[in-house]
């Protein structure tokens, strides 16, 4: 399959570039986003680590029941997007991989903090919720209201009620990554507490 040329430029992301700066480093290794070809994350990923460069391919466990089997994968959870840890001397290693290219704002490279790679990582390592009891859930939601985890694996990080579900659990919006793209979690209502709001 044959790549067309217009996948070799600059993407475009829904991210203001005020405040972005290239953070390419000679001598610090930092995490990038690359976008990779169409369906071509995994092969980019095996062709990036084979040339030494440490890579990121966020994955997500899938199980589908047939009537004659059972049939396990693994799906990329953002994608076309992938991230690499580099310096300066790697960036031509990089350019030489035919799948892939940098995620820009204008003409910087956007660059991700350790702590976001580190809650992705968390994220695909988390199992189903099954709950045995039901709990009432006496808050009294808004949707859009600034919430914070503090309990289960990802305490600590703050997002957006969206709504209530069964079993006392709540649907949260995490907003993580600077790609226009969100990641959203159900977690137990007593994992959350409700942000104070800010005056405008």
């Amino acid at each position: 399959m044959s790549i067309p040329n217009s996948f070799y430029r600059t993407f475009p992301v829904s991210v203001s570039s005020k405040h972005i700066i290239d953070r390419l480093d000679e001598t610090e290794a930092r995490w990038f986003v690359l976008r990779t070809a169409h369906r071509r994350e995994k092969l980019a990923a095996t062709r990036l680590r084979k040339d030494g460069i440490e890579c990121f391919l966020p994955l997500k466990k899938t199980r589908k029941e047939y009537q004659r089997k059972v049939v396990n994968r693994e799906l990329c959870l953002l994608p076309s997007y992938l991230f690499v840890k580099i310096k300066r001397p790697e960036e031509a290693t990089v350019y030489r991989n035919p799948y892939v290219n940098f995620v820009r704002v204008g003409p910087d490279r956007l660059d991700v903090a350790e702590r976001e790679i580190e809650i992705l990582r968390r994220i695909i390592g988390l199992k189903t919720f099954d709950l045995e009891w039901e709990i009432e859930d006496k808050q009294q939601w808004q949707k859009g209201q600034a919430v914070e985890l503090v309990g289960g694996p990802l305490t600590g990080t703050k997002g957006t009620y969206l709504e209530s579900q069964n079993k006392g659990n709540l649907l949260i919006s995490l907003g993580l990554l600077p790609l226009g793209k969100g990641l959203r979690a159900t977690v137990p209502s007593e994992w959350i507490r409700p942000l104070p709001q800010v005056a405008s």
